[in-house]
Order: C-alpha cells, then structure tokens, then sequence
C-alpha cells in the first residue's frame, strides 16, 4: 500500500497477507484490492512526506 499521489511516502507504506484456500487455479485468476484512508499510526518509516508532494513526477 503507498500514497495514491506518491510511491515515496513512507508514512503510507504497509501490507496484508492474503490467503486463498485451493486458488487460484490453473484457468483462475485472484485479483486483491487493498484501500486506506490515511497514513499508518505512528509512522517511523522517515522519509518523504505527504506535504512534500511536488507533484512533478509523481514519485516525489
């Protein structure tokens, strides 16, 4: 999961684990959808933050 303008936001960074009981199968694909609403609590990642957005490149 990243910032929706930025990759390099740190404060946005996290993951999920995904578990698929027999699935996918071989003519079966899974598709996941992860979404939030802010950053993590008490982020210590360092880092670019959301209000250094440039909006240049979208990556910084």
């Amino acid at each position: 999961v990243t910032h929706i303008r930025a990759s390099y936001v740190r404060s946005h960074f996290d993951s999920i684990e995904v578990g698929c009981n027999d699935a996918p199968r071989a003519d079966e694909m899974a598709l996941i959808l992860v979404m939030t609403d802010g950053p993590r609590v008490h982020s210590r990642a360092g880092g670019l933050e959301a209000s250094q957005i440039e909006g240049k490149d979208g990556l910084r």
